[in-house]
């Protein structure tokens, strides 16, 4: 089905309140564009679209109860506008030459920071294991720290800001189609803790569905779930996964040591192996007429997050003070005159999805020049990373 506007969301929502299931109808998006030109009543918008009364009354209903329209009176008459940042073809090619402007600074701070990057990553553990992973500088870049640390950094710094919804917190936003995929952007990322874990993937998503990895699955398995118990369970099941894969983070094992070390029954870590290595996530190998079990993915511990974590805000508040603040005025003042500011849309708001634009493009600058590799092709059909984490010391 052609779309006239692709979607993304930054943050966490439940599927009572599924903002992407409210605005997945065509005839929702053509509302949504006839209303994010101008605020329009209810007459002007069957006028417009030359849809049914009952039909667009239904789709405003549904998107009121996302909160993603908002309603204003004017002279007794109740005008509709939506209340999230859609971004018309000509916004994005107003804010275009200023994305590629700063996401060409990010690149270069990128490039200044890339021999301690290097340096920094052969001390994380599953490399002092003699673990190899291609795609460790696009996780420690690309994810932790032009992706997670630059909204963490932006948060901080005022300039960003999530919102309160019906069933969570993020920021949602929309783009009417015909200059960017989405999907084909490298900005999609994942995460989820399960007990002291933190499962993620991030890069490109599958050309169709959703990723085979975590927490893409365990979000799949929670949204089928029919009660707390049921969703504990599944948790539980992830935890274990990945108590496993720490366990690998020491280097290969056979099945009969790992169980002894996990005190679980062999059957059910046999299970688990196998599971995991249909996910990429282990590989086994036959030495000596014995199969071993390796990573094939990388996990890091709490120390490696840390050390990531501190040299990606050096770098994005690098980024800040040499080049974002001193083309704010300009964003500003270009943001100004797009549909998302004339529906009274905050930029801090507005600025989640044009960062994500910036350093998707940055991204893809350094990978199209070779300067980091990037992620492996997966069995799904998608480009992306998945690892693992302790981001806490619970």
């Amino acid at each position: 089905m052609h779309r006239l506007i692709e979607f993304a969301l930054c943050g966490s929502y439940s599927k009572d309140y599924d903002p992407y299931a409210v605005t997945s109808e065509v005839v929702t998006q053509r509302i949504l564009l006839a209303i994010n030109s101008e605020s329009l009543s209810l007459q002007e918008i069957f006028a417009e679209t030359n849809l049914g009364e009952q039909e667009v009354i239904q789709h405003l209903k549904a998107l009121e109860r996302c909160q993603l329209v908002k309603k204003t009176k004017k002279a007794g008459k109740l005008y509709y506008q939506p209340s999230f940042a859609v971004f018309s073809l000509r916004d994005q090619k107003k804010l275009q030459a200023l994305i590629e402007k700063l996401s060409r600074s990010l690149v270069n701070v990128v490039r200044d920071f890339l021999p301690k990057i290097k340096e920094e990553l052969k001390n994380i553990k599953c490399v002092e294991a003699r673990y190899y992973f291609p795609d460790l500088e696009y996780i420690t870049i690309g994810a932790y720290t032009l992706d997670y640390g630059g909204l963490e950094v932006l948060t901080e710094e005022g300039l960003l800001k999530s919102k309160e919804m019906p069933g969570g917190n993020y920021v949602f936003a929309g783009y009417e189609a015909g200059l960017v995929d989405l999907r084909q952007a490298w900005m999609w990322g994942h995460n989820s803790e399960y007990g002291k874990y933190t499962f993620s993937t991030h890069g490109k998503l599958p050309p169709k569905g959703g990723r085979r990895a975590f927490p893409d699955l365990g979000f799949v398995w929670t949204y089928y779930a029919e009660d707390e118990e049921e969703k504990k369970n599944i948790k539980q099941k992830i935890v274990n996964y990945g108590d496993l894969l720490y366990e690998l983070l020491k280097g290969p094992v056979t099945l009969d040591d790992l169980a002894k070390v996990l005190n679980r029954r062999k059957v059910e870590v046999i299970c688990d192996l196998t599971f995991l290595e249909e996910l990429e996530y282990v590989a086994s190998t036959i030495e000596q007429g014995k199969r071993t079990y390796a990573l094939n993915r990388p996990i890091l511990a709490l120390e490696d997050y840390k050390r990531i974590h501190e040299l990606s805000k050096r770098i994005l508040m690098h980024f800040l003070n040499q080049s974002l603040k001193a083309s704010y005025g300009e964003l500003e003042s270009s943001y100004k005159e797009t549909s998302p500011a004339k529906n009274g849309v905050d930029m801090r708001e507005a600025l989640n999805p044009i960062y994500h634009s910036i350093f998707g493009k940055a991204l893809d600058k350094l990978m199209t020049s070779g300067v980091i590799k990037k992620p492996p092709l997966r069995r799904d059909g998608g480009r992306y990373s998945a690892w693992v984490a302790r981001e806490t010391g619970a």
